[in-house]
């Protein structure tokens, strides 16, 4: 396509008759010669020629890789993580170097919602979300503060309450139970 872009097929392997497909544009005086690539494997690559799965991207920049996804009017912008059989589970993993460092897992099988960081060779169960239990967390939680000393801690920078307890169910029956286990 003159002297702006090319498409070009590749032959991966001649012996299985495998062939790549790349698009190339040229920037001034260089060929970005891995602009995209659809392997014969059904992998696309965009910045790189050997995609590693089914999408990937790279960028050999020191910047940021993102994915957009936008709508100009209505509708809202989705990601769908699907599997076409039962009581699996939808995970975004989050790596550095290529070593896990946390990831956020949908169960189907239980329907929780979990958060993982990992620690020195360990991943930990942060905090996990299901009906049944509501919220579930492995440590300390912190309202208005980022480092709770205690299991519970409300912090605030006002003279506004601190915590409301309320029962909507019967009035006047509002309660805060404090006691030792098996004594309340």
């Amino acid at each position: 396509i003159g002297t702006t872009a090319f498409i070009d097929a590749v032959a991966y392997d001649q012996s299985i008759g495998a062939t790549d497909i790349r698009f190339s544009t040229y920037s001034g005086s260089s060929w970005n010669s891995n602009m995209v690539t659809f392997q014969h494997t059904g992998r696309v690559g965009i910045g790189t020629s050997s995609p590693a799965q089914k999408l990937h991207l790279y960028d050999a920049t020191a910047g940021d890789v993102a994915l957009k996804i936008e709508t100009s009017s209505g509708g809202d912008p989705t990601l769908y993580l699907t599997s076409q059989t039962a009581n699996r589970s939808g995970i975004i993993s989050f790596q550095d170097n290529g070593i896990n460092a946390g990831r956020i897992i949908y169960s189907h099988n239980g329907d929780n919602m979990d958060f993982y960081t990992v620690g020195i060779g360990a991943s930990h169960l942060e905090l996990s979300l299901n009906e049944t239990n509501g919220a579930v967390f492995r440590t300390k939680v912190g309202i208005g503060t980022t480092t709770p000393d205690y299991k519970l801690e409300v912090e605030s920078t006002t003279d506004a309450d601190l915590v409301s307890i309320k029962s909507t169910a019967i009035a006047n029956n509002t309660q805060l139970r404090l006691g030792i286990s098996g004594n309340d």
